[in-house]
C-alpha cells in the first residue's frame, strides 16, 4: 500500500473539490476511492456533485411544476364534470351529492393553488338559543294540540 504525503492529500482533495473524482485521480495518480475517503474526511464535496445535484434538483422541480399543472387541469375538468352532473340530476340525492363532490374539488384547487380554503363560521349562541326555545315552544303546542 503507497504512503501520500499530507501535501499530496491536500493537492488531491483540491483537485477533487474543484474538478471531480475522474480527474483529480488522473492528474494525481492516486486511487479514486483514497481521494474520496480524505475528501469525506476533510468534509469537502466536488463541485461536480454539486453541479449534478443542483442540476438534478432543476429538473425535479421543473416536472414538479408541470405534475402540478396537469393536477390543476384534471381537477379543474373534473368540477366541470361534477357540476354538469347536479344540474342534469336537477333536484334529490343526486344532485346533493354531485354538487358535495363539486364543493370538495373546487377547494382542492384552491389548496393547489395556495388559497386559503378554511371557513370560519360565528354563530350569535343567544341569538341560537332563543331559536331553540322558539322550537322547543311550538314543537310543545303541537304535542299538546295532538294529545288533547
Amino acid at each position: 500500500m503507497t504512503q501520500y504525503s499530507d501535501t499530496q492529500k491536500a493537492e488531491a482533495v483540491t483537485l477533487y473539490s474543484e474538478h471531480g473524482t475522474a480527474k483529480a485521480a488522473k492528474l494525481t495518480g492516486i486511487n479514486r476511492r483514497s481521494i474520496i475517503r480524505w475528501a469525506k474526511a476533510a468534509g469537502v464535496v466536488a463541485q461536480d456533485r454539486i453541479e449534478k445535484t443542483e442540476q438534478a434538483r432543476k429538473v425535479l422541480a421543473s416536472e414538479n411544476t408541470e405534475r402540478r399543472e396537469e393536477i390543476r387541469s384534471l381537477l379543474l375538468d373534473a368540477q366541470v364534470r361534477h357540476l354538469r352532473q347536479a344540474i342534469e340530476a336537477d333536484k334529490g340525492r343526486d344532485a346533493q351529492s354531485w354538487m358535495i363532490a363539486a364543493g370538495i374539488g373546487v377547494d382542492k384547487f384552491r389548496l393547489e393553488m395556495g388559497e386559503a380554503t378554511g371557513r370560519m363560521e360565528t354563530v350569535d349562541l343567544a341569538a341560537a338559543e332563543a331559536t331553540i326555545d322558539q322550537e322547543v315552544a311550538r314543537l310543545a303546542k303541537l304535542h299538546d294540540a295532538k294529545h288533547s
